[in-house]
């Protein structure tokens, strides 16, 4: 986990059954990160929002390598910093930077390959052409490729070669990403996209051919920067949140079906405290966990009927601490992990 500081921030490893520190790490040349550690293995691998990348052994949390993505590798830091989180692939640190990515050699560092950076002309208003979500591995026809986002639209790559397989570009040039393409089979989901005459909508494509289609277009699910889950034919995800005057000002839940479009529920969750509300989530089993941004943490039947609550907590237990929470909660061994934007991490039992 990572933790804020004045002097910069720290990389924590703990104990996931009592929360006991095992190791810290502090990053002093650096401001925070907006990403997920990455591991593999014997490997920790943290992005800072400068773009310095950082190769950690995992079970001692020292240095084995560090690149600078901007000054070593000729990155263009985007508008509003590097957020994007690295995602492994066998040998490689895959990276959401440029035109389409950058991978780096997981054991050296050492650059495998990389695209140009988007002209200028891709720039608009506080969007430089680069963006936000993460790469999204996904098999298809046998290979193993990549999903990554870029001022020119989604692009499927071979992980290994680096080469284009499809591309599906966007109607308009501006179009940042921070959710990450779902990949549903051969079809994947795009839930934020920028109409020509800036409204925003979701999209379905099917990518069984050489060129990628669009099955349908909705305007009922627009994820601002919450990745939605799929389950069973139908989509969850937080609708709305953080563009003032072009989404609706209290983010809600909502459940679209799949092979629509179509929107069959929406649930606005209590917020008393904030007028903008983001809602993100994760799935196990048939049953939604769902984390407001207020720090109110949800269970619910995955129903495409209605919103079915099962249980709700104050993650924070009424603490006097920071409440933005944009982190998805995370499931593993009966446990539910949340943390908070100051890094402060809660962890609750659900094995009962």
């Amino acid at each position: 986990m990572g933790i804020l500081s004045k002097s910069g921030f720290t990389i924590s490893c703990l104990d996931a059954a009592t929360g006991r520190r095992i190791w810290q790490r502090p990053f002093v040349r650096t401001v925070e990160s907006r990403t997920t550690p990455a591991v593999d293995g014997e490997s920790l691998f943290v992005l800072s929002i400068e773009g310095l990348l950082y190769g950690i052994d995992s079970q001692t949390g020292k240095e084995k390598w560090r690149k600078d993505l901007v000054a070593d590798y000729g990155a263009l830091k985007p508008y509003y910093s590097f957020a994007g989180s690295p995602v492994m692939e066998r040998d490689l640190v895959l990276l959401t930077a440029n035109t389409v990515d950058m991978a780096l050699d997981k054991r050296t560092g050492q650059l495998v390959w990389s695209s140009e950076q988007p002209p200028r002309e891709a720039a608009f208003g506080d969007w430089n052409g680069t963006d936000y979500s993460a790469p999204v591995l996904h098999a298809q026809d046998g290979r193993e490729t990549v999903l990554l986002y870029s001022w020119k639209g989604l692009s499927s790559v071979d992980a290994q070669s680096e080469r284009t397989l499809w591309q599906y570009r966007w109607e308009l040039g501006f179009n940042l990403q921070c959710a990450d393409p779902v990949a549903i089979g051969d079809r994947i989901l795009l839930a934020s996209m920028w109409n020509p005459d800036f409204s925003r909508k979701s999209i379905l494509l099917e990518t069984t051919q050489e060129d990628p289609r669009v099955i349908w277009s909705s305007p009922d699910l627009v994820s601002d920067i919450t990745t939605p889950v799929v389950i069973d034919g139908h989509i969850y995800g937080c609708n709305g949140a953080l563009h003032q005057g072009v989404d609706p000002l209290l983010a809600s839940l909502r459940c679209v079906e799949l092979a629509t479009g179509r929107l069959l529920w929406e649930e606005l969750l209590p917020d008393p405290e904030i007028k903008v509300q983001q809602i993100s989530l994760a799935a196990a089993n048939g049953t939604l966990i769902v984390l407001d941004g207020w720090g109110t943490l949800y269970t619910a039947e995955a129903s495409p009927e209605r919103f079915k609550e099962i249980a709700r907590c104050d993650v924070l237990q009424g603490a006097s601490k920071p409440r933005e929470f944009w982190t998805p909660p995370v499931l593993c061994n009966a446990k539910i992990y949340c943390r908070n934007f100051s890094g402060d991490l809660v962890c609750i039992d659900v094995s009962k």
